[in-house]
């Protein structure tokens, strides 16, 4: 069953304006930052394309999460964005509801590659 409450909090997240809302995994970040796969995007540049796609009108998925490696959460929430400069396809970014706060809510970007 979806939770429109906590999608709402990731959208509001990636739109509010606030830097420090949108962070990576820190264990993830060093990963993206060795994927020669990514082609030398930063966590940093991807943190700011799913931002920017987000706020222009892009979707955000909630998904139930069933992988066992993850069971601490219930959802999580992917991105798609399309990139042709760098992909022939599109980057798909994979994050979580960090903290739930009403007013300044926070997701941590946990994976992104390319879209098979």
């Amino acid at each position: 069953m979806k939770d429109p409450a906590q999608l709402e909090l990731v959208v509001k997240a990636l739109t509010c304006g606030v830097t420090g809302c949108v962070d990576w995994e820190p264990k993830q970040a060093e990963r993206v930052r060795l994927d020669a796969d990514l082609r030398g995007l930063s966590p940093r540049r991807i943190a700011l394309m799913v931002i920017d796609h987000v706020m222009n009108g892009g979707a955000v998925f909630q998904v139930e999460e069933k992988r066992p490696q993850w069971s601490h959460r219930d959802y999580y929430y992917k991105v798609i964005v399309p990139y042709p400069e760098f992909f022939t396809k599109r980057l798909f970014i994979e994050m979580e509801l960090l903290d739930d706060d009403p007013d300044l809510p926070v997701v941590m970007l946990v994976n992104a590659h390319e879209q098979k």
